[in-house]
């Protein structure tokens, strides 16, 4: 395959996920807002339903999210009575947050309006593409899962690359060569 033909892909993948993500945003403001929550708080929710209790630092890596803004939509969902926090017993910096039996029965409400309208999606689809079409959504699921392994944001670990940039800007040796470097360009331009 050529590098032209890819980068037409490229493209065309760009606009037809910006579209359907749009879409998507727009269903579960729809369907999920009318029912008390926001969409991140949704979204949490059905981290929490998949998974279990989870640690905050878990549930923040898992919605790509830091902690402090995480913090804020679990406290949102504390305040509704749909998730409780959990201090562990050793630790008490570790916290663990859970589903109460509201939360999984609202949860469960939300999923159930989601079904449905994934349903009337897929009956505008022939049945005979289908198959294809949940096969290629997999297969796509899963490169982007990889690529995340490999990139900058993945469960927000540094790569080996910005982390020794990282070091290297803290050390004071390379503190002072980039102050002599900076004097020595500014008076290069005078």
């Amino acid at each position: 395959m050529s590098e032209k033909t890819l980068q037409q892909q490229a493209e065309k993948l760009n606009r037809l996920t910006k579209d359907l993500l749009r879409k998507f945003q727009m269903r579960d403001r729809n369907e999920i807002t009318c029912c008390g929550v926001s969409v991140s708080q949704c979204y949490t929710l059905d981290m929490l339903g998949e998974h279990g209790e989870m640690s905050m630092v878990q549930l923040a890596r898992k919605m790509f999210l830091d902690k402090s803004t995480m913090t804020r939509v679990v406290d949102g969902l504390i305040d509704r009575e749909l998730v409780v926090r959990r201090f562990d017993e050793n630790d008490r910096r570790l916290i663990y947050i859970a589903l109460t039996a509201t939360g999984r029965k609202l949860l469960a409400g939300i999923r159930a309006q989601q079904l449905n309208s994934l349903r009337q999606i897929l009956e505008r689809i022939p049945a005979s593409e289908r198959q294809s079409l949940l096969g290629g959504l997999e297969i796509f699921s899963e490169a982007v899962q990889d690529w995340l392994t490999t990139c900058c944001i993945n469960d927000n670990k540094e790569n080996a690359a910005t982390k020794a940039l990282r070091q290297l800007a803290n050390k004071p040796q390379l503190v002072k060569l980039q102050k002599n470097a900076s004097l020595n360009l500014k008076e290069s331009f005078r």
